[in-house]
């Protein structure tokens, strides 16, 4: 939870072999609030600060791969990808200032989407929708950034 940004945050990782200072921990801004415990379809959140990823809408419609458990499809309603209810309610994203990094942005044919057209989707079409990485942004293989390091 960032007081300057909410909960609305990407989050990712970095690897490097330079030694760096950990950031100091940030202090508990939830206090009493349990909104987001309370508002999960899934009950996600088995208790404060603990996540259960196997019962998380978005990590289910995401991530997950295999099919969805039935004893949570009937709790998922309308979504079929992601849900991040419980960063809707957090108080704090009020103060949130709205991202303006154009390669984050929804693609504007991408939103609201016909169900039945997602329905038939193809994983052809579906690569055709995702925006492609230009060569210089992609990730390289982690072996050769292995090799990398040792030539250094």
């Amino acid at each position: 939870m960032s007081r300057e940004f909410g909960s609305w945050l990407f989050l990712g990782a970095l690897f490097t072999t330079l030694e760096l200072p950990p950031d100091a921990a940030e202090a508990d801004h939830c206090g009493t609030c349990t909104a987001c415990l309370e508002i999960c379809p899934t009950a996600a959140f088995p208790a404060p600060y603990r996540l259960n990823a196997r019962r998380c809408i978005s990590y289910l419609t995401i991530e997950h791969e295999g099919p969805i458990p039935r004893d949570l499809r009937p709790l998922m309603g309308n979504r079929i990808y992601g849900c991040d209810d419980c960063l809707a309610v957090c108080p704090w994203n009020k103060f949130a200032r709205k991202g303006r990094e154009a390669k984050l942005a929804a693609a504007r044919r991408l939103t609201r989407p016909r169900l039945p057209s997602l329905r038939s989707l193809t994983m052809r079409a579906f690569a055709a929708c995702s925006p492609r990485p230009r060569s210089a942004d992609r990730p390289r293989p982690l072996r050769a950034q292995r090799a990398d390091r040792h030539r250094q």
